[in-house]
């Protein structure tokens, strides 16, 4: 079994076997699945070329292996949730699953419509290059699993684990109070921002402030209040309403599935049970596929008239109406596989991409230098390099592209710092249920969005959020610091 320092259970509620031990257990399943994953992308590797060069069976016959391969992780997961809060690699495990394995099956079964034959056809994404892909995929993912592994002998890891005990405590209902407070304060400013078009140096810090909204969310939603009005929860529903609402108009999926994500994990904390947990993850998933088609359309018809907000309201009421044509499957969201294979084939060919210059502007505060690149724009990068124009995005995903800077080393270096900043959330997150210091809640939940987001960019979403976690980790012990100065000084 693995021997992680476990805290104990969350908020202090008594399990059997307890949340520690089914973590552990989530663990090796997890670990096992990333050994035969790597195991199926090395033969993978090795047999592409004797596999048929127009047939969809290959590409299915690995998406069902690695199914099976990935549901008994799945099944762990989706029984105790408390457990797998612990654990932010289960959370990669299933994304995994649904971006790289179901996503790739979609594309088999809408083969003969047109917009995928189109896609097809952009991305010279022939079934050699998509097996190619799929094997990139499972190699990276052992490879992840690899990193978060060792994570616990990386630099930093031992006062990570020490962090938890250095902060002033603070309850979970004031922390859920503080939380709500100032992330709906930084929803409301980012919202009139929007509204004006103001673009300013710190639309970034407020953007991230705004975020604390949902560890409130959470945690106000996780409380059982028995004896008296659940104000706090109201408050969150409502702040939770306000965000996805605004989301929409932003034509952002993530802004509308994270406030109900985090309603819903909430409420899946106060529980467990397999079905149960299965019945909530489908919520925020069915909303998310659902929206795909419709934010793809309107982000079109917004374009079309100007991309400010009047236009995209504009948009939003054009597809709303039925007036603009579908861009996009509803699943062919998922998908990523095609633009995978299109990369690694660039790269094969003599293109490389921009990422590793871009490492050291993360270091730099965007007000101290107004005019820094825009980290979040590598999806326009590939885009451009695939289609050869601009005006969109596209994510290969972070194991992939790694392999477009640096080739099979550059995607073992993104699989490894995948893995291993994961086990850097996870030692504090493990640590937590014992210290009951949720003020570090917020990087519980950031650890968990990085292994989401394995669909996403290795900058934006596995360093970026990295060195958040020590700005922000920095800030606290600096705060507490001075709170526990001060309280000895007005005490001597």
């Amino acid at each position: 079994m693995t021997q992680f320092p476990y805290g104990g259970d969350w908020a202090g509620e008594a399990h059997t076997p307890s949340d520690g031990m089914q973590a552990a257990r989530i663990v090796n399943r997890v670990t096992m699945a990333g050994w035969a994953l790597l195991a199926l992308g090395i033969v993978l590797l090795a047999v592409i070329d004797l596999m048929p060069h127009d047939r969809w069976w290959p590409l299915l016959s690995w998406c069902a292996i690695a199914a099976v391969i990935l549901v008994p992780t799945l099944q762990s997961t989706a029984a105790n949730w408390r457990a797998w809060l612990m654990e932010p690699i289960a959370t990669l495990a299933i994304a995994f699953l649904v971006y790289y394995v179901v996503g790739a099956a979609v594309f088999a079964y809408y083969d003969e419509h047109p917009l995928v034959i189109a896609r097809m056809e952009v991305t010279e994404a022939t079934h050699p290059r998509l097996l190619k892909s799929c094997a990139a995929c499972s190699i990276g993912f052992g490879i992840a699993v690899l990193g978060y592994r060792v994570a616990v002998w990386f630099p930093g890891s031992a006062f990570l684990q020490r962090s938890c005990t250095l902060l002033l405590g603070c309850s979970r209902p004031n922390c859920a109070i503080a939380f709500l407070a100032v992330g709906g304060l930084g929803q409301l400013a980012v919202f009139v921002l929007w509204v004006l078009e103001l673009t300013s140096p710190v639309l970034q810090t407020v953007s991230l402030a705004s975020q604390l909204a949902l560890a409130g969310i959470v945690l106000a939603m996780w409380d059982r209040p028995v004896k008296r009005v659940p104000f706090t929860a109201l408050a969150a529903v409502g702040i939770a309403l306000f965000s996805a609402s605004a989301g929409v108009l932003y034509l952002s999926k993530q802004a509308v599935a994270k406030p109900i994500m985090a309603i819903v994990l909430g409420l899946g904390l106060r529980g467990s049970g397999v079905l149960r947990g299965l019945a909530l993850v489908s919520i925020p998933m069915t909303v998310a596929i659902g929206l795909g088609t419709f934010v793809s359309s309107a982000r079109l018809e917004s374009r079309a008239a100007g991309d400010s907000p009047a236009s995209t309201i504009a948009g939003i009421s054009e597809v709303v109406s039925g007036g603009a044509q579908a861009s996009s499957l509803p699943l062919t969201r998922l998908h990523y596989t095609s633009t995978q294979a299109a990369i690694m084939r660039l790269y094969d060919e003599g293109e490389r991409g921009q990422d590793i210059a871009m490492i050291p502007w993360l270091l730099v505060p965007r007000v101290l230098a107004p005019q820094k690149p825009l980290i979040t724009s590598s999806g326009e990068r590939v885009h451009e390099a695939i289609t050869g124009h601009i005006g969109s995005s596209d994510s290969p995903g972070t194991f992939v592209e790694g392999y477009f800077n640096l080739g099979w080393p550059g995607l073992v270096m993104a699989s490894l710092l995948t893995g291993i900043v994961l086990g850097q959330f996870a030692l504090i997150s493990r640590r937590l249920p014992a210290e009951h210091c949720w003020l570090l809640f917020p990087l519980v939940l950031l650890g968990h969005f990085v292994a989401v987001r394995v669909d996403g960019h290795v900058l934006s979403d596995v360093i970026a959020p990295w060195i958040y976690l020590w700005v922000l980790l920095g800030l606290l012990l600096f705060v507490s610091s001075l709170v526990r100065t001060t309280t000895k000084v007005s005490h001597g």
